[in-house]
């Protein structure tokens, strides 16, 4: 073989690899931290300037009114069908509110990893379930999506679902898909929790929403004994793919 030849296989080789990475690293617009304050679907800064139930997340909501459900019911479904006695739930930008000094404290600048705690409009709030939720596009190219992160809540986190088009509230963590809770009730400092969603089928050309769950838990346990409450989200985004 000639030095050309080889040269050329050499350069083959490593447009190929290089493809290859960039594939492998590929981000998924609009899955965002929670706290940031750019809702353009590229994720990027800056952070959101938390204050007292004046300023929201540009990418995340909450379902309203809330608490959604009490802790004595069964875990709110997001996105079922709205009947008599299960009216659809309807959203509202989720609250950059200052966090809990028990929480982990929030991040000071912008970078891919940066985060902040989202709450209710009141962080001090009743006991029950707490229903934040982000939408992202999926390209028409593409029917699933693996997706990678790791949160903190107060107090745990129940359950995570998929929902896109047809493929309605896939259960994808927690109850009822391995029937136990996803963190603990302390987990609002490290370590994070990680989770994963590999290849969870979503419809080409259309949207896909990511819900989470949240049990807040009242002073003793007591739904009416208010206590602050919140959910912070960090995606991996090298990780996080669409794929065929």
């Amino acid at each position: 073989m000639n030095f050309h030849s080889t040269q050329l296989r050499f350069l083959l080789t490593l447009g190929v690899l290089l493809m290859s990475a960039g594939m492998a690293s590929a981000t998924i617009p609009g899955l965002c931290n929670t706290g940031l304050s750019n809702g353009s679907g590229v994720c990027t800064g800056p952070l959101v300037t938390a204050d007292s139930g004046t300023t929201t997340d540009a990418n995340w909501v909450i379902a309203t009114p809330y608490p959604t459900a009490p802790s004595t019911s069964p875990i709110p479904n997001p996105c079922g069908a709205a009947t008599q006695c299960n009216p659809a739930l309807t959203y509202e930008p989720a609250w950059v509110d200052f966090p809990d000094p028990s929480w982990l404290a929030n991040s000071v600048t912008f970078s891919a990893t940066a985060s902040e705690w989202i709450t209710p409009q009141t962080e001090l709030s009743l006991g029950g379930y707490y229903v934040y939720a982000t939408t992202f596009p999926v390209p028409t190219s593409d029917g699933h999506v693996t997706i990678v992160g790791e949160l903190l809540s107060d107090n745990e986190v129940d359950a995570i679902y998929l929902s896109s088009g047809t493929f309605e509230c896939i259960a994808v963590d927690g109850y009822p898909y391995d029937n136990a809770a996803v963190n603990s009730p302390s987990n609002f400092v490290p370590p994070w929790t990680a989770f994963t969603i590999t290849k969870a089928p979503v419809t080409p050309g259309g949207t896909a929403t990511l819900y989470i769950v949240v049990r807040n838990r009242g002073v003793g346990g007591i739904d009416s004994n208010p206590t602050d409450t919140g959910l912070r989200v960090e995606f991996n985004q090298k990780s996080s793919v669409f794929s065929k």
